[in-house]
């Protein structure tokens, strides 16, 4: 019995669906003759095709599920140290934190500092040959220019403990973040050194010289002190016709010795206030130049201090890019390996997906034809 026309048009339907899986022994042969024949083949070749299509349909699964999954798996520990570098990097290169601890132990220094020059910058009066000569006590001044040096270093000091302290709290907030740990080591630096003791400043020389009166003082006073005296013998009656009168002659004596004291004794006050006072501007104007040499001392000893660490802080970074080089590129390098390895393979299966969706149609037809076979 010949072929039906509804057979033959399921096994030309067939041929065609299958034909893309490339595999001869799946076709339906062209010999089948009857019926019968095509009902016999259908039901030995159902069970090779719908096992064929649950291949396909694995393949296909797992083909979008390497288009699906991501490009970059980010690795989290190499993101943060990433982040961390930066702003280690950053803080090295501005130094914004040293630079605040190296101003907060100024300000501390510079209030000892004043109390220091006020103990010690005493003002030398001496007086020879009517003249006062006033300078700065010599040893007030060595025991500045000794101290002074040791100031710096322990400013320094103090700036250099705190910023470590600073700069140990940094890692630990960037290495225990909110986001996660840092699986990368911490980088490891070298202590900074401290800078060698400063020479001390050269003080100015404050010298300042006083006319002081003698004899001539005194008699200035006396004589103010007898013409006052003249003044009221006139008035009560004393006349210049009894000077040589004895008791004239005495009352004047002891006018003229009474004038002299006062003389004398006005004198010396005037010139113990004249010194004091002498002493005082002597004082202020010292103590007005060794402010201004030690403010610009001080600002100098800043410059070199920030020269030293930066220097310091320089060769923190060589060793910050060291740890870099050792210990993060290795990872990224890594990531991005596997991330290109990734987006190949993504895309082979984005190539291959598109044949295996064709060909599992072609298969879900020729089961639809096998069916219709074995059903007729």
């Amino acid at each position: 019995m010949p072929l039906s026309p509804v057979h033959r048009a399921a096994l030309t339907d067939l041929r065609g669906s299958l034909r893309a899986t490339n595999d001869p022994s799946l076709l339906p042969p062209v010999t089948l003759d009857g019926d019968d024949e095509a009902m016999q083949w259908a039901v030995g070749a159902a069970p090779r095709i719908k096992a064929l299509r649950a291949d396909t349909a694995a393949k296909l699964a797992a083909a979008q599920a390497a288009i699906a999954e991501p490009s970059v798996v980010g690795d989290q520990g190499v993101r943060l140290a990433e982040e961390a570098f930066a702003k280690l990097e950053a803080e090295l290169v501005s130094s914004s934190a040293l630079k605040a601890r190296l101003a907060e132990g100024r300000r501390s220094m510079a209030s000892k500092a004043e109390r220091v020059v006020q103990e010690h910058l005493n003002v030398d009066v001496q007086r020879i040959d009517g003249k006062g000569t006033a300078s700065l006590d010599g040893s007030g001044v060595a025991r500045l220019r000794e101290e002074l040096p040791r100031w710096v270093q322990a400013w320094a000091d103090y700036a250099q403990q705190a910023y470590e302290v600073d700069t140990h709290r940094l890692i630990d907030r960037l290495w225990s973040g909110r986001d996660g740990d840092v699986t990368v080591p911490q980088p490891r630096f070298a202590p900074l050194s401290l800078p060698g003791a400063p020479p001390a400043p050269d003080f100015p020389t404050v010298s300042q010289t006083l006319d002081l009166e003698g004899l001539g003082g005194v008699l200035k006073h006396a004589r103010a002190l007898l013409y006052g005296a003249m003044s009221l013998g006139v008035i009560f009656g004393l006349r210049p016709s009894s000077a040589t009168e004895p008791s004239t002659k005495l009352l004047m004596g002891m006018a003229a010795v009474a004038a002299f004291a006062f003389g004398y004794v006005q004198h010396r006050n005037e010139q113990a206030g004249r010194v004091e006072r002498f002493e005082s501007d002597v004082a202020k104007r010292a103590e007005q130049a060794v402010k201004s040499v030690l403010n610009t001392w001080f600002d100098r000893q800043n410059d070199k201090l920030l020269e030293h660490y930066t220097a310091e802080l320089h060769e923190r970074r060589r060793a910050l890019v060291q740890w870099y080089r050792v210990e993060v590129s290795p990872r990224r390098a890594r990531l991005e390996l596997d991330a290109g390895e990734r987006r190949a393979k993504a895309e082979a299966a984005r190539r291959q997906s598109s044949e295996l969706e064709r060909l599992l149609r072609d298969l879900e037809k020729a089961e639809a034809s096998v069916k219709s076979l074995r059903g007729a």
